[in-house]
């Protein structure tokens, strides 16, 4: 006789935190124009990027530039990324290169992560990030134009943010909510 268990292995829930992610990547262009610089325009291939990390960090309960062994993310974008899939100690350029950017182009990447701070999460995590020297060297590289950001939140209430950094790589796609942006600044 063949029996099928009806257990099926769940794993922990998460929440796509898209407004916090939104309220992080505009309180970073303000700090940068205060600071003199250009904002940054968002990628689809670094947003995508960012948002697959942040994923796996809050799904897997880590908290780590490097990729831990073991499945990794979905791809949340299934028309432009249909077979994403990072592999076992992927670090932030191999996961740039798997969503099609140019392995050439300069790159960095800032993580966050924070619990029981509410709709203040966004501001806590861009406070921690302006206030290490490392992060904040990220945030006003020269050198840096585009980017792309994920936050999620994992089942116990930690929220992970992971924004990504990179030189201008030419013509990769825009979101459309930074199109005009975009052409301004192209001009």
């Amino acid at each position: 006789m063949w029996c099928a268990s009806s257990v099926r292995a769940t794993r922990p829930r998460t929440k796509i935190r898209s407004a916090f992610a939104d309220a992080a990547w505009k309180s970073i262009n303000q700090f940068r124009a205060v600071h003199g610089f250009a904002p940054l325009i968002r990628l689809r291939v670094l947003e995508t990027a960012a948002h697959c990390h942040a994923h796996d960090m809050a799904r897997r309960l880590y908290f780590d530039h490097v990729t831990l062994p073991g499945p990794s993310p979905f791809a949340p974008d299934v028309t432009h990324f249909p077979r994403l899939l990072f592999e076992s100690n992927f670090g932030p350029a191999e996961r740039l290169v798997a969503t099609s950017f140019p392995a050439e182009i300069a790159w960095g990447e800032n993580l966050a992560a924070n619990r029981g701070f509410g709709g203040r999460s966004p501001r806590m995590a861009v406070q921690s990030w302006i206030t290490s020297p490392a992060h904040l060297a990220a945030i006003l590289n020269t050198n840096f134009q585009v980017g792309g950001i994920g936050c999620v939140e994992d089942a116990r209430g930690q929220v992970y943010y992971c924004q990504e950094f990179a030189a201008d790589a030419g013509d990769l796609p825009i979101l459309s909510r930074n199109a005009d942006l975009f052409r301004r600044s192209r001009n």
